[in-house]
Parts: structure tokens; C-alpha cells; sequence
């Protein structure tokens, strides 16, 4: 529900930020909105205040009363005169974060990375070569992937939230995002080991205290008046951690005990040695790799009878990459990419959602992305059955997929299994609306248009519509893109029009 409110927003401030620029009478509306809006919070200010005054009793009658004590003790009677308590000011308790939050705090500050240096591209870069129609496409797909991480608002791209700082100070809080994924990532390889390991476990801690601070300070530093959510997310995981590891922490831990962001390069240094030794230690390599171990023979049963149901291996094969992913290895591994591989275009759908898998999951599709040739043994698998059905009724057909990244092996899979005459895939990253896809289903020869639905955004659900309009069939692809498995699900969903086509024929 929070993300949904959130996305909800976005698309407020977006509409109101691109209404603003055209419209010099609704700017000043703004304006005096805002400054109704400090006005209305200085008077609700001064009503706590005052409201604190009048609890707090008579300093007159508190040194009457501290009197009356003194000459009733002088005279040897036992009466106890309270002293005046100011209740302190209440702070909402929030729930602790536990450590399946750490991998998608490194997914969230690498993807901010990306929205600083394209911020910092159009605050101090901005003379001859910028091109606000391609900074404009470049800031839509970033919150499109924004979407698809939980809780990830992208505040550094709205341009009232950050009003202040010098390129260098720009700088610096891209390095403390820097530092507070790769801290995110350390955390992850070191805590399975922190009972065998508790002091690299408190050396750990004790540097993300200082990581989360630097990056607390660098985020006012350029005007954010909002803690950013994920350096908040750290410092209510040391908050529970410390806690239930009984570490102590005597630094950066308070809100006016500062770590310097300028200081990055020295903490970012500390930081590596720290996962050298520990990998050096304990070998995480070897530790990945075995865990890895287990899921090879589900792979090679998953190879062996595609067609058949394997929801016990694919829960194994998901339980042994999570576990390496907890001792460290990087999703972007290639001893994970050659495992998976194989078995890539066969992925099923998941009732639910695994986050380290997926991150794997998404690192392979951008290596598949770049390369021309394949190792995906399903792409060149016996043409099943289903197959050979739907071959046979788009035989010479064009077809639209929409959703991810175009992969030149799979699409020339799909192309030669079906036997196509086009397949036209388009990026779902690169629109922030659905119109640009309507030419290409609108086209005569189109007979079908699937959509990829584990990469698209949601948005991009409503080309639905555009299928009615133009009487094409429309099929969800939710998992791999294994010819079989694309067969499979046209006949599952295109019923209709499968009979529409037998009765051509």
C-alpha cells in the first residue's frame, strides 16, 4: 500500500512540476501556498510551546514548596515534596528493519547513484551537448525502475528538494551511496558468520554507524530537508542489531555526532579491508560455491524434462543462490550466471516473491542482452507438442513483444520456432507512456502481441486495450522465454482466437 501511495505522489509532483514551468500564474500560487503552509506550522509551533509553558508549575511556588520542605525536614518531620517533571517530548516508535532489508538497500542506493549523476548532469553540465527531451526519457526510466524496488522514492530528482551544494558536494553524497551498497553488501557475506566470526561482526557495525551518518550529513548538505529513507533504514537495523548482538557503538549513532562525507575515500578503504580479511578468513568463495553445489542436480533435472513440473527444484535451486547471495557472492557473479543459464528461459511464475533471485534473475537478462549468442539450452529445445500447434497458425506471421530488454539469441529463437516473418521487440524502459506502442499493434500484419509481464511496468498492462480496439490477441508471458513455454501460454490464453483460426483453415 505505501508504494502505491508513493507511486500515487510521484505522478502528482511530476504533473504539478510540468505545469509549473509552463504556467507563470500557477508558480505563484505555489508560492503562496508554501508560504501559507510555513505560517500555518510557526502558529501550531508557538501552540506547543505554549502549551508546554502552561503545564510547567510556578517557578514562584516551586521554591515555596523547595522551602516549606527544607524547614519541615530541619524540624525532623519525614514529609517527601515531588519535584516538578516535565514530561519529555514523545517520538513515534518505528518498527525495527531486519536483514532482509540490507539487499534491497543496496539495490535502492545503486539506483540512486544513477539519479545523482543524472541530477548532477543537469545542474552543472548543462551547456552545449544537453538535451532535455533525453534527460527527460533518462529521468522517466529511472523511476520506472524505481517502481519496481519496494519503498524506493528517487527524491534527488525533484528539483525543490535539493536547492543547495557545489558540485563537490554532489560528489560526495554519490561516494556515501556508494559506500552504504557496498556496506549493505559486506553486511550480507558477514552475518551468516557472526557467531563463529562476533568481531568482525562488531567491526562491521561499528564502520555502517559511521557509513549511514556520513551519508546522513551529505543529504543536508545539499538541501534535503527529509532523512533519506534508506540511510534511515540502516540506522533502525544497527538500532536492533546493536541491541540483540549486544555491540557497543560509541559513535555516529547520535543525531549531533557527525561523521565528515568529505572522508568517504578513507571509510570506503576501511571498509574493503575489512571484506578482504573477513573473505580471506573464511574463504566466502568457498562457502558460495558449495552452497551452489546443491542445486546443480536440480538444474540438470530441470534440462532433462522442461515440460514437466519442477516446483520442488526451482525452490532448492532459489534456497541455494539466496544462500550464496548471503555469503557474499555478487548477483552479477559468473559462476551464478553459468548455473542459471540453462535453465534462464524455463523460469515459472512464483506465488512469492523471492528479491535475491530476482536480482540475479535481472542481472542475467542484462548480460543476455549484450550478447549475440546464447548458452540457454531452451531456446534449442525439441519442439513440444504446443509448439508445433501454434507454428502452425503463425507461420509466416509478424508478431510485437513487448516487455525488457531486446535479447538478439532468444528473439531469433522465437522468430525460427514460430517461424515468423518479424518479431518486433519493443524496450518497456524506454516510455514512460503506453501511446508508442499503439502504431506497432495497429499494424495489418500483426497477428499477435504477447507481453513480458516480469520486466514491464505495470503501466504497460492497459496495451490490453489497444488489443480489443484492433481485435489482436493479447498473451501474458509471466515467466522465461522458451519457445515451449511461449506456445504454452498462447494456448492458454488465446483460446478464442486459436478457434477463430481453425475455422480459416
Amino acid at each position: 500500500m505505501r508504494a502505491e501511495i508513493l507511486a500515487h505522489l510521484e505522478a502528482v509532483i511530476d504533473r504539478i512540476s510540468t505545469l509549473a514551468r509552463k504556467d507563470a500564474e500557477f508558480r505563484q500560487h505555489l508560492r503562496a501556498l508554501g508560504r501559507a503552509a510555513t505560517a500555518l506550522a510557526e502558529e501550531c509551533d508557538k501552540e506547543d510551546r505554549a502549551q508546554q509553558t502552561a503545564a510547567l508549575p510556578d517557578p514562584k511556588l516551586v521554591e515555596a514548596v523547595a522551602a516549606l520542605g527544607d524547614r519541615l525536614r530541619d524540624n525532623a518531620i519525614a514529609v517527601s515534596v515531588p519535584s516538578p517533571v516535565v514530561q519529555p517530548e514523545r517520538t513515534e516508535e518505528r518498527p525495527p528493519v531486519g536483514d532482509g532489508e540490507l539487499r534491497l538497500i543496496q539495490e535502492r542506493c545503486k539506483l540512486k547513484i544513477e539519479a545523482l549523476k543524472w541530477c548532477m548532469l543537469g545542474r552543472f553540465s548543462a551547456g552545449e551537448g544537453f538535451d532535455p527531451d533525453d534527460m527527460e526519457t533518462r529521468k522517466r526510466g529511472l523511476i520506472e525502475r524505481a517502481k519496481a524496488l519496494p519503498d524506493c522514492y528517487l527524491w534527488m530528482l525533484y528539483p525543490w528538494t535539493t536547492g543547495k551544494g557545489l558540485q563537490e558536494d554532489w560528489e560526495n553524497l554519490c561516494e556515501c551511496f556508494a559506500n552504504m551498497a557496498r556496506m549493505a553488501e559486506v553486511l550480507q557475506a558477514v552475518l551468516p558468520r557472526r557467531d563463529d566470526q562476533p568481531d568482525f561482526l562488531e567491526r562491521a557495525v561499528r564502520i555502517t554507524a559511521e557509513v549511514q551518518s556520513a551519508l546522513r550529513v551529505a543529504v543536508e548538505t545539499v538541501g534535503n530537508r527529509m532523512p533519506d529513507p534508506d540511510q534511515e533504514k540502516c540506522f533502525l537495523w544497527l538500532r536492533r542489531t546493536t541491541t540483540e548482538q549486544r555491540v557497543f557503538v560509541d559513535r555516529f549513532m547520535r543525531w549531533n555526532d557527525r561523521a565528515e562525507p568529505g572522508a568517504w575515500s578513507d571509510l570506503r578503504d576501511r571498509l574493503e579491508l575489512l571484506y578482504e580479511e573477513f573473505h580471506d578468513l573464511v574463504d566466502v568463495d568457498k562457502e558460495a560455491t558449495k552452497a551452489l553445489n546443491r542445486a546443480r542436480y536440480h538444474v540438470k533435472m530441470i534440462e532433462r524434462s522442461p515440460g514437466a513440473a519442477h516446483g520442488h527444484d526451482w525452490q532448492v535451486i532459489i534456497d541455494s543462490t539466496e544462500a550464496a547471495l548471503r555469503l557474499g557472492m555478487a548477483p552479477s557473479s559468473v559462476e551464478l550466471r553459468e548455473l542459471l543459464l540453462p535453465v534462464m528461459d524455463d523460469l515459472p511464475v512464483f506465488e512469492v516473491e523471492h528479491p535475491g533471485f530476482d536480482l540475479v534473475v535481472r542481472e542475467i537478462d542484462r548480460f543476455l542482452t549484450s550478447t549475440p549468442v546464447s548458452s540457454t539450452a531452451s531456446l534449442t529445445q525439441e519442439p513440444s507438442p504446443e509448439l508445433l500447434r501454434v507454428r502452425e497458425m503463425l507461420h509466416g506471421a509478424t508478431v510485437v513483444l513487448i516487455g525488457g530488454d531486446p535479447r538478439p539469441a532468444a528473439q531469433a529463437a522465437l522468430r525460427q520456432a514460430f517461424e515468423l516473418a518479424e518479431l518486433v521487440w519493443l524496450s518497456s524502459e524506454e516510455h514512460q507512456s503506453i501511446e508508442p506502442f499503439r502504431p506497432h499493434v495497429a499494424r495489418a500484419e500483426v497477428s499477435l502481441v504477447l507481453l513480458a509481464i516480469r520486466w514491464a511496468s505495470h503501466s504497460f498492462g492497459d496495451v490490453k486495450d489497444f488489443c480489443d480496439a484492433y481485435n489482436k490477441p493479447f498473451v501474458r508471458l509471466p515467466g522465461g522465454y522458451s519457445p515451449n513455454q511461449v506456445a504454452r501460454q498462447i494456448l492458454e490464453q488465446a483460446s478464442e482466437w486459436i478457434q477463430q483460426q481453425q475455422a480459416e483453415r
